[in-house]
């Protein structure tokens, strides 16, 4: 059975929608265990695989009587979910099934289809998603059909993907990276699946994401705008674009900080300037929910940076609390329950979220001699539908939660003690140079398990998020953060391997050990030297990269390129592509090195090394130093401008 690997390419289907004729201490509340010796969490999560063999067949001998079925009424994603069936299996067996709308097909017990979404067919073979949460799916074999069902159109677009991968073996590792087995016949299974995302909301991170639909459908992520119902144009942020300060010119200084910079939330103490500031919250939410029918969060969010309002009654409050949190949880809580209520008998809920983050971050909860945690007065509490977004910006997110390294983890369960759930906002990335590697591979699946043990469902690590793509083993990064926050528990050396085996082809082996080098290294790093925490530590330093290191990292490289070099006659394209994912994986070193020993070499060799680095990291599309400045702000440092 042949395996193929190359970037599909759907214009060639453009349009492929054909239509036819017509021992451990329970947790209760999160459903999961804690293992005391081991100090993880096991998610007991529904990721349940009934597949067996029927000796029927979808395809067989490159002919079908299947036809793919979809509701008439159904919306963009369900439509996404056919096309891909359609163009997928094409490229593996070179058959385009039809599809058609459920308005114009009769169920059959004898029929012979695969039904996509909430069918009139599905509901007569008794095939039903209703109990399934956001994101997640049932496949389902009764008679010869297969019924892909989504607890909501993306959990349907999601099954696509199941079955495809159970089908044909189609898997996605990156935009260009795919994997499918080319077959003449694709059996027929019997499926019994009920698959459910650990966390139900999983957010792109990278730039590549946004900017690749199909790429980010098929690592089943979501952008944040099929989230969040944003407030004057914000998702984040937003105080103030509910109350814009030009369009209360009287009020600046009864609802606003002195500098008129942050929200007062207290109004200064003044309660019926509260009750009115309150109206005016309102008023601007309503418009905003209104305006977005099918979303059902919404953020309620101070602006960003160190503002906060210095009057009496806020004074009070942090002196009392030790944070700001609470008169925000007493506008989110009301909020909750006035947009719930305005939309009583609608069938629709609103999720209102404040930010854990700058000077709310601190959780209003004291700790208990048992190690739990409880709230300091019942003001604390948020009340139902309100969630805590919890930020931790100054982490240091090269060690797990449960690593006794981390400090981060404490104040989380305390605001997990005093809302129904929890979102989590992390990162990944070196923000103050986007050009250093910053690792989170030892960390990324013990954070990820803590976050489940705390109540989350929702989790955005985010990483360059601004740019295409970025060096330091970003592919990999999204990769697992696509199937590690799917499952939390999927053993993390097995997706490594399967990583490198498709990524890489014949230069699995030395970029498996180029990789390895690199997270000992950092390893030792964090052991050797008293490192800042943060992440925007500062790493471009002597004493941590000594010259025989990279030398020897970079010589692996060098190996990886030798490996595929067989690929050069007999694919040039794939050859081409394999190149580009190997010297990605260069940039942070060669940068390193530049930036540290470029005063070894001769002036010839130095000029050349720049304007080689240069013109690499333009063809892989990188764009950015850092998170606010174009990579020119390198370039002309380096005297290339």
């Amino acid at each position: 059975m042949k395996k193929i690997f190359q970037k599909i390419v759907l214009s060639v289907l453009c349009c492929a929608l054909v239509l036819g004729a017509a021992g451990c201490a329970d947790d209760e509340r999160t459903g999961g265990t804690i293992d005391v010796k081991l100090d993880e969490y096991h998610y007991e999560g529904t990721h349940v695989y009934n597949v067996k063999s029927t000796g029927k067949s979808i395809i067989k001998n490159g002919n079908s009587f299947y036809t793919i079925v979809y509701p008439a009424d159904c919306g963009e994603l369900v439509m996404t979910a056919v096309n891909e069936i359609i163009s997928i299996l094409a490229l593996s067996t070179e058959v385009q099934l039809i599809a058609q709308s459920d308005d114009s097909v009769s169920y059959s017990p004898t029929g012979r289809y695969i039904s996509v979404g909430n069918t009139t067919l599905a509901e007569a073979a008794g095939v039903s998603g209703e109990d399934v949460a956001e994101a997640g799916f049932i496949i389902k074999t009764v008679g010869d059909s297969v019924y892909l069902v989504g607890g909501d159109d993306q959990g349907t677009l999601n099954s696509v993907y199941e079955f495809l991968y159970r089908t044909i073996a189609f898997r996605t590792y990156y935009n260009d990276v795919y994997h499918y087995d080319k077959k003449d016949t694709v059996e027929l299974l019997d499926f019994d699946v009920k698959d459910v995302p650990d966390f139900t909301y999983r957010l792109r991170n990278y730039g590549v994401l946004d900017s690749d639909e199909a790429y980010s459908n098929r690592m089943r992520l979501v952008s944040s705008s099929d989230i969040w119902i944003p407030v004057g144009g914000n998702t984040w942020h937003n105080a103030l674009n509910y109350l814009p300060p030009t369009n209360y010119p009287d009020k600046a200084d009864k609802w606003y900080s002195s500098d008129g910079k942050q929200l007062c939330f207290n109004a200064h103490g003044i309660e019926s300037e509260w009750q009115e500031m309150y109206g005016e919250i309102l008023k601007k939410a309503k418009e905003c929910v209104d305006a977005n029918p099918t979303l059902h969060n919404i953020t309620f969010t101070q602006q960003d940076g160190a503002y906060w309002c210095k009057c009496d009654a806020c004074n009070a409050e942090i002196a009392k609390y030790g944070t700001g949190a609470p008169a925000i949880i007493r506008i989110c809580n009301k909020l909750a329950e006035d947009l719930n209520n305005y939309l009583a008998g609608t069938g629709r809920v609103i999720n209102v979220c404040l930010f854990a983050y700058g000077s709310s971050s601190t959780a209003p909860a004291v700790k208990n001699a048992d190690g739990s945690y409880s709230p300091i007065d019942e003001s604390c509490v948020c009340g139902k539908n309100v969630y805590v977004f919890c930020a931790p910006q100054n982490a240091d997110y090269r060690y797990s939660a449960f690593d006794p390294k981390s400090v981060w983890s404490e104040n989380a369960k305390a605001w997990a003690s005093l809302t129904e759930q929890m979102y989590f906002w992390v990162y990944s990335t070196n923000f103050d140079n986007y050009m250093m590697p910053y690792n989170t591979f030892d960390a990324m699946q013990g954070n990820y398990q803590f976050m489940k043990s705390v109540g989350a469902n929702y989790v955005f690590d985010q990483s360059q998020w601004n740019q295409k793509i970025g060096p330091g083993w970003s592919l990999l990064k999204m990769w697992l953060n696509s199937k590690l926050t799917w499952n939390v528990n999927l053993d993390f050396n097995a997706l490594l391997d399967e990583f490198f085996a498709n990524v890489y082809l014949d230069a699995e082996e030395p970029m498996r050990e180029m990789f390895e080098m690199y997270r000992m290294h950092m390893r030792y790093i964090q052991s050797r030297y008293d490192i800042e925490k943060g992440t925007n530590v500062n790493l471009l330093k002597s004493d941590y990269w000594p010259k025989a290191w990279l030398d020897q990292v970079l010589a692996k490289a060098d190996e990886a390129y030798k490996a595929i070099e067989p690929l050069k006659k007999r694919d040039p394209e794939m050859y081409d592509a394999v190149y580009d994912r190997i010297c990605l994986e260069t940039i942070s070193f060669r940068y390193i090195d530049i930036s540290l020993y470029n005063g070894l070499k001769d002036s010839q060799k130095q000029l050349a090394d720049k304007k080689q680095f240069k013109l690499d990291t333009e063809r892989l599309g990188l764009t950015l130093f850092n998170e606010l400045n174009s990579i020119n702000t390198l370039w002309s440092t380096w005297g290339l401008l």
